[in-house]
């Protein structure tokens, strides 16, 4: 809007005062002086007439530039929302991925404990034992991997949001 009231602008008629004075002289004299000064006025009076159409090009350009500024963005509020359904989405996934490790650590710990007891007996091997052990602590492990993996995308979508 203000891009075209100044290219209207520019198509105004003006009018503008002009005053000048002058002093042309190689002598120092105060004499020579009266014969060497010189002073105009006048009036300029600019009416557009015919501008070879640099208006209405100027018009579109300026129509260009918007339609470029609204399509990025467009561009850009798009490519934002896809940002937030992708992290919204991982954020989800390692959700479920964390319940779906909790519930094998809850199976795994039943198993160690089950284990301990017949390892005093002596119905586990102590090779077995340590498998469900090293398995165990695998599990809590990719708990912590999994967590990490949401709080990062959580951190992220804050990030975005501001």
């Amino acid at each position: 809007m203000l891009d075209r009231q100044a290219v209207d602008a520019t198509y105004r008629p003006k009018l503008s005062a002009v005053v000048d004075a002058g002093v042309q002289s190689s002598q120092p004299a105060l004499l020579a002086l009266g014969h060497s000064t010189g002073f105009g006025a006048g009036f300029l009076l600019s009416l557009p007439i015919f501008d070879g159409h640099q208006r209405q090009l100027q018009y579109q350009r300026i129509d260009l530039t918007e339609q470029s500024r609204r399509g990025y963005r467009q561009f850009l509020t798009i490519q934002r929302q896809q940002q937030y359904d992708q992290l919204r989405g991982l954020i989800r996934a390692s959700e479920a991925l964390a319940a779906r490790i909790r519930e094998q650590l809850r199976v795994a710990e039943a198993l160690v404990g089950a284990a301990q007891q017949q390892l005093a007996t002596g119905d586990v091997l102590i090779l077995d034992y340590l498998n469900l052990v090293t398995s165990y602590r695998t599990l809590q492990f990719s708990l912590t991997q999994a967590e990490t993996d949401r709080l990062r995308s959580q951190y992220a979508l804050d990030y975005l949001g501001e």
